[in-house]
């Protein structure tokens, strides 16, 4: 069900619907292996994991009445990871955690590229106990990329508890850094979309304050934070051509988010969110597309039986910016969806869980011109020895 095709477009309504032979085939395959081992009376714990993605995107658009030449691309990529990560409780004050890691992306494209690259990286962090009451973690971590050089981060994240209000308050203050991905330098869709090789990494500075309160006698927890992010060279749709990706010199996204829980009793938790969020491009002073203003969610699970558990989540996201076929600006229409969920313990080494997706089978877009699945079943089986 793609649309904003030209082949689709109807010269008496104005409108485009459905391109027939536009295919978009997608396989993915994920792997990990990870093993722990506990040193030091269980002071020193240690993990190794290797992490292994393979996916194959291949978009086909055959010839039409108007646009009689064929498009079609493919991207196969392939990334592994291995990664070593120790937590070590050194007294009742510091609590380290630290670690390397590496990353290897390849990729083969329609045109004959076989593109490569690879990251590796170390990192330190410190949750530090000051008191009974009050709580700090401390991050540092270095990045070296293949393409971007070497770059630095960091996290300030402190917290303090009054116990007998039940009252947390915390903080963040840390930078960010994201180099682009293979397919964002180098995925084309022609004829409409093309990669751009000249991106440049994102970097980023963010802060947040948030308050939790507890009230009779824990079974109520309220949440308000305020965030904001301030970030350099954001990689996003180019906002005047709408054809390639670009590097957005400066944007901010900021916002608030309420959090409730509920114990309703002790097989019934009920709960509840909202998020408002404004992003936006400070160059042009225009909103970011595809940034939903306002979001919202509640759920409720239930331990039904001592073997069956019950869950239910609606999530429910606002109108946001985009643009249509014809690249106009456009407010993409907000939606509502539910998910159901079950697990039922068969002894202690079997559970069969289950889900369903979209659950009223709901018409929407989540990008004006694609389509989206309806209603979804998924089921399986958990083995834990």
């Amino acid at each position: 069900e793609f649309d904003s095709d030209i082949d689709a477009y109807d010269s008496v309504t104005f409108q485009y619907g459905d391109d027939p032979d536009a295919r978009l085939h997608t396989e993915q395959w994920l792997a990990r292996l990870q093993g722990g081992y506990r040193l030091l009376d269980g002071r020193w714990h240690q993990r190794l994991g290797l992490s292994w993605t393979d996916y194959d995107r291949s978009n086909r658009n055959g010839p039409g009445p108007v646009n009689t030449v064929p498009g079609a691309s493919r991207f196969k990529g392939r990334k592994t990871k291995l990664d070593w990560v120790h937590d070590f409780r050194v007294d009742d004050v510091h609590q380290l955690s630290f670690g390397l890691e590496t990353e290897e992306e390849k990729a083969e494209l329609s045109g004959g590229q076989k593109p490569d690259t690879g990251t590796d990286g170390i990192f330190l962090q410190d949750h530090i106990r000051i008191s009974d009451a009050f709580f700090t973690t401390v991050g540092l971590r270095r990045d070296r990329h293949d393409d971007f050089g070497s770059e630095t981060t960091w996290r300030l994240a402190p917290a303090y508890v009054l116990r007998d209000s039940g009252t947390r308050l915390r903080a963040s203050y840390g930078t960010g850094f994201k180099a682009p991905s293979l397919s964002e330098l180098f995925e084309s869709f022609p004829p409409f979309f093309f990669a751009n090789p000249d991106l440049e990494p994102e970097r980023s500075k963010g802060w947040d304050l948030g308050v939790e309160q507890r009230l009779l006698d824990d079974r109520l927890q309220l949440e308000l934070a305020y965030f904001r992010n301030d970030i350099e060279d954001l990689i996003a749709v180019d906002p005047v051509t709408f054809s390639t990706l670009v590097n957005l010199s400066e944007a901010t996204t900021k916002g608030y988010e309420l959090g409730l829980r509920y114990q309703w009793s002790p097989a019934l938790t009920l709960g509840a969110g909202y998020t408002y969020t404004r992003a936006r491009d400070e160059t042009s002073g225009q909103d970011l597309v595809r940034r939903p203003r306002k979001k919202a969610n509640v759920h409720a699970d239930w331990q039904a039986t001592p073997q069956l558990q019950l869950g239910l989540t609606g999530r429910y996201v606002g109108e946001r910016d985009d643009f249509d076929a014809n690249f106009t600006p456009v407010e993409a229409d907000s939606y509502t969806l539910f998910e159901a969920r079950l697990a039922y313990t068969l002894t202690p080494e079997w559970t069969v869980f289950g889900r369903i997706e979209n659950a009223f089978d709901q018409d929407y877009e989540e990008i004006p011109g694609f389509g989206t699945p309806g209603r979804a079943l998924y089921a399986g089986v958990r083995f834990t020895p």
